[in-house]
Parts: structure tokens; C-alpha cells; sequence
């Protein structure tokens, strides 16, 4: 709920933005070329805020000659409002087609303007909004879009990455000639063949800051077809690499299997079965493949080095039956 109410929140905001940056275009350049604006509004309906504005010098009216009828009110100034609804907005120039205009103001009138002043006026709207949207991606340009590096990890033994020879710290270029600057973009790329037969082209930079690159190909026949939830980059053995987090434990739960087998926070495993624990997610893959089975543990707490025995509980899984 509270992030559905966050994304109806940006859409208001990013309209509203959008409506006073149009608005904004046409408004000026009417008040550049002489004509009265009535009113500005960012938003419809009722008026939640108003500010009236400083009515114009008359001293720069463009009065016809001759005029025959004489304005027996000055003209007031700009009013500035906020709406209830904020899905769009509008600026209301003076104009002999809505209202009366007394011949010595017909100078400050939208229709009595030249063709290109209307026209410029006209355009000035979109053109705003054209500007605005050239100034946020050279923001974006200058400032780069955030994202995680596409650099792997080893592959999964046996996978379709292993076998097409990508390994440890390969940076993936692109998918399908498509650029892939970071990690999004490359599961974005496979999820483009989902269903396909064939191969997918991978063009990859053994190590990052390197000129050459390889290209490899990765065989699918029917990829991922029929699948409710794919995951493709796992599916073909491609793994991101993670920082190494060293395998301390950082809370045990009360009556876990942990916890049963004597372990408890700030205690770093070392080895498991034997094996060494380099990092976080070494100690993780293990102990989700041994779902049910007792393991030798070696760790290290404060100056000590312990021997325990834990049997991580067997979970289900959308991936099957997992350790924990």
C-alpha cells in the first residue's frame, strides 16, 4: 500500500512538474510579446492557493489608433493558482473572442498579436517542455545512471556459462549486440530470448580496464519456455560477483538449528566438512546443500577456535528443498 501511494505521489509530482514547465512557456513568451495574462493555473477545478500579481503598466499598451471606446477599469494583474486537480493546467490571455475589450487595451489582446507572435506563443508550450527534457538527460549524462557493473563470478559447474568458457571476473559488453552497461541490462537482453532456440551472442572483456574482448555464444533450444517465474541468467550458469563478505555470523535465533548446535553471533566460521570458508557466500551454498545432514563446523570465537556440529534444517523451496 505504501508503495502503491509512493508511485501515485511521483506521478502527481512529475505531471504537476510537467503542466508549470509547459504552462511556464506559454506564459512567458505571451508576457514577452505584449500580451495580458489573465491567469496561470497549474491544476483544474477548485483553487486550493491564489496570489494575484502586479497589474500591468499601462504606459506599454499597444492602444489602436483612434480608439472609440475607452476601459473604464485597468486591467488586474496575473492570477497565480494552484488547483485540486492536478492532471493539467492552463494560461487565460486577455482575447476579444472571450470577453469585451476596450479599444485602449486591444494592444495587450492574444488575437490582435501579429501571426508568428501567436505562433511563438503557441509553440512556446512544447518547446519548454522539449528543454526541460534536454536539461534532465544531460543531467543523467553528466551525473551517470547507477547500476552494478555486469562483471561475473564462477560460473555454476556444469552450466551453459561454464561450458562456453566464461569464468571469474569476465565483464559482460553486451547480449545480442545490445550494450549492456550493468547487470539489469544484461537480464533485461536474455529475457529477450525467452522461448528462442539457438544461441545467445555474448561479447565479453576478460578483465575490466582490458582493450581485447571475446566473443562466445551460449546454445538454448527452448529457453526457459513455460517457465512462471524464469530466471535466465541463472538458468544458464551466470553468477554476478558479489563482494567477499567474510562468514561471520551476525544474529542466531533462538531454537535454530544454530542455535542448537552452539553457535551464536559475532562467531566466524572457518571451515565446514573440511572445507575452507573464505566468504559469506561459500558457508551459504554449503549449508543449502546439505538440507538434513549433520556438518562438521570449525570456528573462531574471540581467540578460540571450536568444533561443532550443526544440522541445517530442510526447507522448501520454488528451487526444490534447501539447507538452513
Amino acid at each position: 500500500m505504501i508503495e502503491f501511494m509512493q508511485s501515485v505521489l511521483a506521478l502527481i509530482v512529475t505531471i504537476s512538474i510537467l503542466v508549470t514547465v509547459h504552462e511556464f512557456g506559454h506564459f512567458y513568451v505571451a508576457k514577452k510579446c505584449g500580451v495580458h495574462v489573465e491567469r496561470f493555473s497549474v491544476g483544474f477545478g477548485k483553487v486550493l492557493f491564489r496570489l494575484q500579481g502586479k497589474p500591468p503598466n499601462l504606459d506599454e499598451a499597444y492602444a489602436t489608433d483612434g480608439a472609440r471606446t475607452v476601459s473604464n477599469e485597468p486591467l488586474a494583474g496575473t492570477e497565480y493558482c494552484i488547483a485540486m486537480i492536478p492532471l493539467g493546467g492552463y494560461v487565460k490571455m486577455l482575447d476579444e473572442r472571450d470577453t469585451f475589450v476596450a479599444d485602449d487595451l486591444l494592444g495587450f489582446a492574444f488575437n490582435r498579436k501579429p501571426l508568428w507572435q501567436r505562433t511563438l506563443i503557441v509553440a512556446a508550450g512544447p518547446l519548454a517542455n522539449f528543454i526541460l527534457a534536454f536539461f534532465v538527460y544531460w543531467i543523467l549524462f553528466v551525473a551517470g545512471v547507477g547500476g552494478v557493473a555486469p562483471i561475473l563470478d564462477e560460473p555454476l559447474p556444469g552450466s551453459a556459462a561454464e561450458r562456453a568458457g566464461l569464468k571469474a571476473g569476465f565483464e559482460i559488453l553486451s547480449v545480442d549486440d545490445k550494450a549492456t552497461v550493468t547487470w539489469s541490462e544484461v537480464n533485461l537482453g536474455l529475457f529477450d530470448r525467452l522461448g528462442d532456440t539457438g544461441a545467445i551472442k555474448v561479447i565479453v572483456r576478460p578483465e575490466p580496464g582490458l582493450s581485447n574482448v571475446q566473443t562466445l555464444s551460449l546454445p538454448i533450444a527452448r529457453f526457459l519456455a513455460g517457465e512462471d517465474e524464469p530466471r535466465p541468467a541463472a538458468a544458464l550458469g551466470l553468477r554476478l560477483m558479489q563482494p567477499v563478505i567474510a562468514p561471520i555470523l551476525g544474529e542466531v535465533s533462538a531454537g535454530s538449528p544454530a542455535d542448537l548446535g552452539g553457535l551464536k553471533a559475532g562467531d566466524q566460521v572457518v571451515m565446514v566438512d573440511g572445507v575452507a570458508m573464505d566468504a559469506w557466500s561459500d558457508f551459504v551454498s554449503l549449508v543449502q546443500a546439505r538440507a538434513g545432514q549433520r556438518v562438521s563446523l570449525r570456528v573462531k570465537r574471540g581467540q578460540s577456535d571450536l568444533y561443532l556440529e550443526v544440522t541445517p534444517a530442510a526447507v522448501v523451496t520454488s528451487d526444490g528443498t534447501i539447507g538452513r
